[in-house]
Order: structure tokens, then C-alpha cells, then sequence
């Protein structure tokens, strides 16, 4: 009678350690980042050589203005103030601002993105659900606490957000 041959496989498993595998690595740059970026260099260059562009960068030369007038009362001669139109310039934005409108134009293309049969809410949400915890991130207390404010009811992110960059500018100007 023969006896069975122990082989050592079982062993040498039980002395091998078990390693779990190694998490996958997430790229640095959000999905379509560089996408966003030159899509958005290319609007504003356009926009900025337009004629519509070049005729509001000259606006001010042009803006109509109420000359200061002087009214005699009975209480004594009155001056009013020379009246013009407030410079219109867009937002001065800072690196951190310039990243959270991408996110918050990236947000929008989501939505156009879901009109895509079959796939296009996936994508969409998960575009969403990637640029979204950027967007807060980027954004200080009083500009997160406008954007939340204005999201509810803008139908546009990016619309919602730069117009709570510009109160959030406004109120810091102000010394509030």
C-alpha cells in the first residue's frame, strides 16, 4: 500500500503573507479640466475681439454724463455733482475664483451632457458629483453661503456663482 504524498503547497500559502490590493490611483486634474480651460480661453477671446467686446471696453468714452449744475434756492446756491455711469468691468477674479467658475461651467456642460439617451444622466450626474465637492471647496464662507443661496433658484451654476463672487467682493470692499 503506497501513502499519499503530502505536497508543501498548503504550507507555503499559510506562510505567504496576504497583502490587499493596492487602491487605484486617481489622476491629479478632474476629468475633462484641460477641455474646460481652453474652452473657456477661447469664449473669452472672442468675446474680448468681438465688436461688442471692443465697444464696451470703450463705453466709458463714450457714456452720457450730467454736467454739474448750480440752482439758486432761496437757502443759498446749490451744486449738484458731476453724474456719470459706474465703470463696467468684469469681476477682477483670483486663481481660486478662476477654478471654481471651471467647476461650476463644468457643472453646467453636465446638464447638457443628460440630454444624451440612455447614458447621458449617468455621465451627467457623475460630472456633477466630481466637480461639486471642488466647488465648495474652493469657495470661502460668505461666497459658498451666496452660491448655495443663489443655486436654488439660477439655472445656471455659473450664473449663481460669479454673482456670489461679486456680492461676496462687494461686501468685503465695504469693510462689512
Amino acid at each position: 500500500m503506497t501513502r499519499p504524498v503530502l505536497r508543501a503547497y498548503p504550507y507555503r500559502m499559510a506562510q505567504r503573507q496576504i497583502r490587499p490590493p493596492k487602491p487605484p490611483r486617481f489622476p491629479d486634474t478632474l476629468p475633462l479640466e484641460d477641455e474646460i480651460h481652453r474652452g473657456l480661453n477661447a469664449v473669452s477671446g472672442r468675446i474680448s475681439k468681438s465688436r461688442v467686446g471692443l465697444a464696451l471696453r470703450h463705453l466709458d468714452d463714450r457714456s452720457p454724463s450730467v454736467e454739474s449744475i448750480e440752482l439758486a434756492t432761496p437757502f443759498g446756491p446749490i451744486i449738484t455733482p458731476h453724474l456719470t455711469l459706474p465703470e463696467l468691468s468684469p469681476p477682477a477674479l483670483d486663481d481660486r475664483q478662476r477654478k471654481a467658475v471651471k467647476a461650476a461651467v463644468a457643472m453646467d456642460m453636465a446638464a447638457v451632457v443628460a440630454f444624451i439617451p440612455i447614458v447621458g444622466d449617468i455621465i451627467g450626474n457623475a460630472i456633477q458629483d466630481t466637480y461639486r465637492p471642488q466647488l465648495q471647496k474652493l469657495l470661502d464662507p460668505s461666497e459658498a453661503q451666496g452660491f448655495n443661496e443663489r443655486n436654488k433658484v439660477s439655472p445656471s451654476t455659473t450664473v449663481a456663482l460669479l454673482q456670489a463672487i461679486v456680492k461676496a467682493d462687494r461686501r468685503g470692499s465695504n469693510g462689512r
